[in-house]
């Protein structure tokens, strides 16, 4: 777990040093740590799964990161306009592999025995993908 929070801090570090925007740079740290990973994690492979415990793996698993994904749809659609086209194009384009990712940091709970692991994991991904814009 340390290794994990080391390298969100070199990645913020680094941001900080190589580019001029150090005010977005804090705040997606702070939003995309603290508020969208917590906030995903906490619901879904906290309380989903919490409510799930006692059905078999395939429920366990998959109903909680569809709904994963599904909360992913506003965003992907950059809080525009959701159309049955776009519905669609989402589910055939982006869902496996957000249901997929969501699996992942389940096993990450189920294994490490703690909801911290794919928190910070999950992180450190929105915020790489958010430092790339």
């Amino acid at each position: 777990m340390l290794i994990l929070i080391a390298i969100l801090l070199a990645v913020t570090v680094f941001c900080l040093i190589t580019r001029a925007d150090k005010i977005t740079i804090l705040y997606n740290l702070l939003y995309y740590t603290v508020f969208i990973a917590l906030e995903e994690e906490l619901l879904v492979r906290g309380v989903c799964v919490y409510l799930l415990k006692d059905e078999n793996n395939y429920i366990r698993y998959l109903v909680p990161n569809i709904l994963f994904a599904a909360m992913h749809l506003f965003s992907y659609a950059n809080w525009g306009k959701i159309t049955p086209v776009y519905v669609f194009s989402f589910i055939t384009s982006q869902m496996l592999g957000l249901v997929l990712t969501g699996c992942i940091f389940q096993y990450l709970k189920e294994k490490s025995g703690t909801i911290w692991i794919p928190v910070l994991v999950h992180a450190i991904l929105d915020y790489m993908v958010v430092l790339n814009y």
